[in-house]
């Protein structure tokens, strides 16, 4: 962190934001935006699944990415793409074009966020990078809110798509302005993490984690992408299907949501190591099942705002503070592969959940999104449990208090 230059430190921050930028939109126009094409409310979940595939298939490519162009190269390139997208998204009038640039914001989204990951991992300390996820969580909570603020003052979901496309396009010409901050691929150092030596794979084959350990770790992963994205996509049709909410109310609502969660992300950053990783996910999880009951039960009320709010905070430790502990849980021998499984678990929610919610309320309505989404984070409690019963913290690590340093690709950095 000391070679790194502090200007740098903020473009990062500044391209942590942008990366949750729009992530959230398309959920807050949904509920207007679907009758302009003439399909049902649940075609939600066909977008979904494509953004999800691409970013899959950006994880995918990412081996071939990170020896090619430089991390500014293909930051100020997706950034730009997506702002381009968007200005297309406010004069497009076909569902297959809609569809079609839903791939494209999965393949920049997923290229931006392996690479900001790859690069802040070796650059910056644990705390930074609690805090970098929090700004993308400052993104995710503004994208909803600037396209409110667009349909208030114009009734248009349009407007707010060229807001953010302007607001993209002028970060990533901020960031093609730094690209002399950042270092060349030849000069960069990783910073010194005390992380053990990787074993060898005879180590490996020697001393494997229990079978369960080895499912439950990544079951966790999926179950929490699978409750959150419940919340994260479907709020703001909740709120106007449901709650009879005007479509810029509802995209107050969906902001609510990712704010709180920033919050939790950042105050997770300031202490969450006194607490200890597997605290922090009984803790989380009980909070956001009982915000979820309070939302469920009161709905457009200021309780029902509590219960949303409180949500957000319950979600926000359980993806890094499980990702944290991968290296408490297993040898370092298996510690890496199991980061793989892990992230395999939460792609393949991110990119099966939004059809099967899409189907629900086909099948039901919206109404029983969130008595799903306490389902799952039920079966999440459980499967967290037993996971805690399987693994001993075995590594160095156990006792330390570094903080995440592992990328995370799901609908909630």
């Amino acid at each position: 962190m000391a070679r790194t230059s502090v200007w740098l430190l903020v473009v990062v921050y500044a391209a942590f934001v942008a990366l949750g930028l729009p992530d959230n939109v398309l959920g807050a126009a949904w509920p207007v935006m679907h009758r302009d094409f003439d399909v049902s409310l649940g075609s939600l979940g066909v977008l979904g699944l494509a953004g999800a595939l691409a970013a899959v298939t950006s994880s995918l490519i990412y081996g071939w990415l990170k020896r090619k162009p430089e991390p500014w190269v293909i930051l100020v390139a997706s950034v730009a793409l997506m702002s381009s997208s968007m200005i297309a998204f406010a004069f497009i009038d076909s569902w297959w074009a809609v569809i079609a640039l839903c791939v494209v914001w999965g393949l920049c989204g997923g290229g931006i966020d392996i690479q900001l990951n790859h690069f802040a991992a070796k650059r910056f300390s644990a705390r930074h990078m609690s805090w970098l996820h929090g700004c993308w969580g400052i993104g995710a909570a503004s994208g909803p809110l600037i396209l409110a603020a667009a349909l208030a003052w114009s009734g248009s979901w349009r407007v707010g798509f060229a807001a953010l496309a302007l607001v993209m396009g002028s970060l990533a010409l901020a960031f093609w302005l730094s690209r002399r901050l950042w270092p060349d691929d030849a000069d960069e150092v990783a910073e010194s993490s005390g992380a053990p030596e990787p074993a060898s794979a005879a180590a490996a084959a020697e001393n494997p984690p229990a079978l369960a350990a080895r499912w439950l770790s990544p079951i966790c992963f999926f179950l929490v992408v699978a409750a959150e994205s419940a919340t994260a996509i479907w709020v703001p049709s909740i709120m106007t299907e449901q709650h009879g909410s005007t479509p810029a109310q509802a995209s107050q609502w969906a902001t609510l949501f990712f704010a709180a969660l920033t919050v939790g992300r950042f105050a997770l950053g300031a202490f969450g190591d006194r607490i200890g990783n597997r605290r922090q996910v009984r803790i989380g999880i009980a909070a956001a099942m009982a915000g979820a009951f309070v939302f469920w039960f009161f709905g457009a009320t200021i309780s029902g705002a509590i219960g949303l709010g409180l949500m957000g905070l319950g979600s926000a430790p359980l993806f890094p503070a499980l990702m944290h502990e991968t290296t408490r849980r297993f040898n370092a021998a298996w510690t890496q592969r199991m980061v793989a499984r892990q992230m395999t678990g939460a792609y393949l929610a991110g990119a099966l959940m939004p059809l099967a919610y899409a189907a629900l309320v086909e099948q039901i309505g919206v109404k029983a999104i969130i008595p799903t989404a306490i389902a799952l984070q039920a079966v999440l409690a459980i499967c967290a449990l037993l996971l805690d019963r399987v693994t001993p913290a075995t590594s160095t690590f156990a006792q330390s208090g570094s903080g995440d340093r592992a990328p995370s690709n799901a609908p909630t950095p």
